[in-house]
This record gives C-alpha cells, sequence and structure tokens, in this order.
C-alpha cells in the first residue's frame, strides 16, 4: 500500500515491494504510471517529488531503464512508437540504488547512470519483450550517429 504524504507542495511516494501480487505485464505498466504520476506531479507544483521504491522485480528495473533509455534520446517520433512523451522523464531526476552484501552485510550502492540506461539482465519472456524494447531504442541511437 502506498504510503502517500502530502505537505503543502511536497509530494512523497513510499512504496515496498508494489510487484507482489501483479502479473509482471502489470508490473511494467505500473512503473509507466508511476513516472506519469512523477510527471504530473512535477508539471503540477513545480517542484521534483521524492519517490522511494523497493523492489525485487527485475522485470520493474527493466522497464524504469528502458525508460530512461528513451528519455535520454529526447523528442523523437521513432521513440514515441515506444512510449507516451508522459512516460519520459528527465534523467537527472532518477536515481537507482541496489543492495550488495558484504563481510559486514548489506551495502547500498548508487547504479552509475549511463547515456543509455542502467546495465541489466534479461531473462524470461516478458524480459525479452523488454530486451527488444531496448534493442528498438538502441537503434534509434545508432540511426543518430
Amino acid at each position: 500500500i502506498p504510503i502517500l504524504l502530502f505537505n503543502n507542495k511536497i509530494y512523497d511516494v513510499v512504496l515496498e515491494e508494489p510487484e507482489s501480487h501483479l502479473h509482471p505485464k502489470a508490473q511494467i505498466l505500473f512503473i509507466k504510471w508511476l513516472v506519469r504520476y512523477f510527471n504530473y506531479l512535477l508539471k503540477q507544483h513545480k517542484q521534483i517529488p521524492k519517490f522511494v521504491i523497493t523492489t525485487h522485480s527485475s522485470y520493474m528495473v527493466s522497464q524504469l531503464d528502458n525508460i530512461i533509455s528513451a528519455s535520454s534520446i529526447g523528442k523523437s517520433t521513432l521513440i514515441e512508437e515506444i512510449f507516451d512523451p508522459d512516460e519520459l522523464i528527465e534523467t537527472d531526476k532518477i536515481n537507482l540504488y541496489y543492495l550488495e552484501k558484504d563481510n559486514e552485510g548489506y551495502v547500498s550502492h548508487k547504479s552509475e547512470k549511463l547515456r543509455r540506461g542502467f546495465k541489466k539482465e534479461v531473462y524470461g519472456d516478458v524480459m525479452d519483450d523488454l530486451y527488444n524494447e531496448y534493442d528498438n531504442i538502441l537503434n534509434i541511437y545508432n540511426e543518430m550517429e
């Protein structure tokens, strides 16, 4: 259950494992909806909302990675064939963190943002769809260079 904290013009959204009980395709749609919601709040209040989302879902992370990759291209009719413009996000407004176990316990790491998104692992049918989407984005990059 999301906890939405509204305090004047400050919006914080905290979601813990929103993928629970969602089909992988629904997880992908959920990420697109979250980006739309983020953009809506940003436009309405001219302040960057804070979203904290914990997940174990590679589907959700890969979809977000595709959105970041497509967003870094900018406006393009080819990108708009893949994503609605409201599903794109300014890449400087997002960070991805992951936990890694070391000798002392778990340590949080900030993923490096690359021009073409974050490095990801791909597997499964839905992951193949996401991979193909990402491949289309890379083809657009190649055509631009």
